[in-house]
């Protein structure tokens, strides 16, 4: 099951020309570099005409919708198709299987001391950890 979707890119893009831009980079592979780190697409799109590479950052809100894209295009700040191809390389190329499970990520848990032993003038060493369950107070 795809990751991101085309209603997602639609939503933001709005504009059917920089969509449309955006699909020809990719489909003429100008998509150099791809990288996606929680919540965060980043790449690099070669330019239609000029021999320049143009970096993209396109972030993402925790349903995967695209909250804002960043580029080095002179269009950079409005919505580019540079933005777009990642993107649509992105619904291509990642899947669900592709990022780290949400309910797998540890939460801090609290670690208390059993026995503590001097080891300096002023300091202690904690020699026996135990975790302990953290608790709300309410």
């Amino acid at each position: 099951m795809a990751l991101l979707t085309i209603n997602s890119l639609l939503n933001f893009f709005g504009e059917e020309k920089s969509i449309q831009r955006g699909e020809n980079h990719y489909k003429s592979s100008h998509i150099e570099k791809f990288y996606y780190h929680e919540g965060i697409i980043r790449g690099e799109v070669q330019a239609s005409m000029k021999k320049k590479v143009y970096k993209v950052t396109v972030y993402l809100n925790q349903d995967f919708e695209i909250k804002s894209t960043e580029c080095e295009c002179p269009r950079g700040e409005f919505k580019c198709s540079h933005a777009a191809a990642i993107f649509i390389h992105g619904i291509h190329n990642l899947s669900r299987t592709d990022i780290e499970c949400r309910w797998k990520k540890r939460k801090a848990a609290e670690i208390r001391c059993k026995n503590m032993t001097w080891v300096g003038k002023n300091r202690k060493r904690c020699i026996t950890h135990q975790p302990v369950k953290l608790q709300s107070w309410v």
